[in-house]
């Protein structure tokens, strides 16, 4: 093979020197009979696989092949850096998919799963504010939507009578005298839960956290006189408080 001769130069001698036929050599290596022209008339050239294959069949060193082809030497290696960039891209977007995957499942099966189950005692379904609601016997209970990949949903249990505002001819408001309590529960993830009770009588709302028997959980951040007016509150309406733990546990089984 005479020297200073272009890759498709040497690929169209190979060819002929072979006895083979443009279709005859697209066959042998999987490619269109356009390509095979395309290659031996420098259009193209094949990629680093194939001239391996060229070279192996036909017992030409790569070395002979690519002599004085600049270009094409330059093609494949910026065709391998390609190839480079493209399986960092696949590793990277594959490490990506698979964090989003593990994310997605944590959270499925740690919160919202939990949040799910509270509601498969419930007819009604997600009303607009997010939120399921079911009356049942004079008590209302609530699951609140965790949203995607969020974790502030909660379920509630409360007189379903609501306080009533009026307001007379002189424009002074006054209420139905009506205090309402309601026990919060929060899922934690995975297992177990946290409790609170909501005790509003319209001049004031108390947020209390108590524990699964409905006793106050001490709070540094809460004042000792504090402390001890929401402990009388919860003495107060420990009838009720103890009523609506009763009723979750029937719908929920949260203890």
């Amino acid at each position: 093979m005479r020297t200073n001769m272009r890759l498709g130069e040497k690929i169209v001698k190979i060819r002929k020197d072979n006895k083979l036929t443009q279709e005859d050599f697209a066959e042998k290596y999987n490619v269109t009979r356009q390509t095979i022209s395309n290659w031996e008339n420098g259009k193209s050239c094949p990629d680093l696989d194939t001239l391996v294959k060229i070279s192996e069949d036909f017992a030409i060193s790569l070395d002979v092949l690519l002599k004085e082809d600049k270009k094409v030497v330059e093609n494949i290696a910026k065709s391998q850096k390609n190839s480079k960039k493209y399986k960092r891209l696949l590793i990277i977007t594959g490490i990506a998919a698979g964090i989003f995957l593990i994310v997605n499942l944590i959270w499925f099966i740690g919160v919202k799963s939990r949040y799910l189950e509270l509601t498969k005692n419930f007819d009604s379904e997600l009303n607009y504010f997010g939120n399921y609601v079911e009356d049942v016997n004079g008590y209302r209970y609530t699951v609140k939507d965790t949203g995607y990949l969020g974790n502030s949903g909660f379920a509630n249990v409360s007189t379903a009578q609501d306080l009533e505002v009026f307001i007379d001819e002189n424009g002074s408001e006054s209420t139905n005298g009506f205090t309402k309590v309601t026990l919060y529960i929060w899922p934690e993830m995975f297992s177990g839960y946290t409790y609170g009770i909501d005790i509003d009588n319209w001049e004031e709302v108390y947020q209390i956290y108590v524990d699964k028997n409905g006793n106050y959980i001490s709070n540094e951040n809460v004042e000792d006189e504090e402390a001890e007016k929401r402990k009388a509150l919860l003495e107060e309406y420990r009838e009720e408080i103890n009523k609506l733990f009763e009723l979750a546990d029937k719908m929920w089984d949260i203890r």
